[in-house]
């Protein structure tokens, strides 16, 4: 069965099983918490090892073949950025069209309170050269970026070194292919913690909402301006590339789904990095280039969720400062901080939120974002599932210009 289905079922019986969980039981709820917790941990387990070699492997089977490495990065990056152009525009559009909610509609509390983590640009900088390159493997799954360059300084030295560098890099090849294996096996099972997760997110992820109603207006919007994303990329695809996007929408649903149960984008590394070079057959190091790449920069779904609530919560404070000039900063600011994310796994959409919030010459209330953190599982999950699914999408259309897509039968687990 493949897995986007197995993973759809799990995702139902996570659904029906949180129905029938009681709220007020702390024994049960610290159960199915603590199962939620340890099936997400198993999912990222060998993420930074997998994520690291692979990465290591790719670079240095591009450098050995004496192929390019920049045009397809400069594809994907053109893709990431225009898609982070349209989506915000859009975004802002249809909140223009609906910006007339009733004033009651706002009346909601904030019942929580949560601290964010918020990195600044010289922050991150720091973060990747850090005075011990080896505390780099020992960090969370947070920080990709600075594994992704230790992995690129590597893969450069041992291209240089020669024959001693041919050996280490077929320690790294083996090691690569045993992680894929170890990996392989884990997806096996990715439905069976995704329903432990499922469960625990739907019964206890919402706890903290005074107005259910609230989810309504915003969620709605967000999946409109997702639709349209969806449907343009589609018309590129038929225009461009002469071809049906459904059959590879198929193979990395998987993938988007894993992302979707856990709200965690790293958790969607390996399974798409395995979706697209099994199910679709694209070119083996660029995937193992872009996939890890795309998690960090590719933050499509981010800028819709945070746009959208960004302006929602202005709306509901004073739908009068929600000038054209306003908009063009929010348009932007959200760009601009959505590279630098990196390190916010979690929520990241209000982090992006709270960034801008910060920004003294918008003159907003900085603690905002606050009003949706009862709300944050449900949104985080709708910006992780469409970073995900859009990340695979460039990443075969920078493989197509490089070297062309060879589609093959879906695979039985894949």
């Amino acid at each position: 069965m493949k897995i986007w289905i197995k993973m759809l079922i799990a995702m139902i019986f996570g659904f029906v099983l949180a129905i029938f969980l009681p709220a007020d039981s702390v024994s049960v709820k610290h159960v199915f918490s603590l199962l939620a917790k340890i099936s997400l941990n198993v999912l990222l387990y060998f993420t930074v090892l997998h994520t690291f070699v692979r990465f290591f492997v790719g670079f240095v089977n591009m450098k050995k073949a004496k192929r390019s490495v920049k045009k397809p990065v400069a594809i994907f990056f053109l893709c990431i950025f225009a898609s982070l152009i349209f989506t915000v525009a859009i975004s802002v559009f249809a909140m223009n069209i609906f910006s007339s909610p009733k004033e009651s509609f706002f009346n909601f509390n904030q019942q929580s309170t949560y601290k964010m983590r918020l990195f600044t640009f010289s922050d991150l900088l720091q973060n990747i050269f850090p005075d011990n390159a080896v505390t780099i493997l020992g960090e969370s799954t947070s920080f990709l970026l600075p594994l992704l360059i230790f992995a690129l300084i590597l893969a450069a030295g041992t291209v240089k070194t020669g024959r001693k560098g041919e050996f280490f890099y077929d320690i790294m090849d083996s090691f690569a292919e045993i992680l894929d294996t170890i990996e392989f096996y884990i997806l096996e099972f990715t439905p069976i913690f995704s329903f432990f997760i499922i469960a625990t997110f739907i019964r206890y992820g919402f706890s903290d909402i005074s107005n259910a109603a609230i989810i309504l207006y915003p969620v709605g919007i967000i999946v409109i301006v997702c639709l349209v994303t969806i449907s343009v990329i589609s018309v590129f695809f038929h225009v461009f590339f002469k071809i049906s996007p459904m059959y590879y929408y198929r193979n990395i649903l998987g993938a988007a789904l894993v992302g979707a149960a856990t709200g965690n984008v790293i958790s969607a590394i390996v399974p798409l990095n395995l979706h697209l070079k099994r199910n679709v057959k694209l070119n083996r190091d660029i995937v193992d280039i872009l996939v890890p790449m795309g998690s960090i920069l590719n933050q499509t779904g981010t800028v819709i969720v945070s746009t959208v609530v960004l302006i929602f919560i202005i709306i509901g404070y004073s739908l009068n400062i929600l000038t054209l000039e306003l908009q063009l900063k929010i348009f932007l600011l959200v760009i601009l901080f959505s590279f630098r994310l990196d390190g916010s796994t979690e929520f990241t959409f209000l982090v992006l939120i709270a960034m801008i919030c910060k920004v003294p010459e918008l003159h907003l209330e900085e603690s905002s974002y606050l009003l949706f953190i009862g709300l944050a599982p449900l949104f985080s999950r709708i910006a992780v599932f469409i970073n995900v699914f859009t990340t695979g999408i460039y990443t075969l259309m920078a493989a197509r210009y490089v070297s062309g897509i060879q589609p093959v039968e879906h695979q039985e687990s894949i």
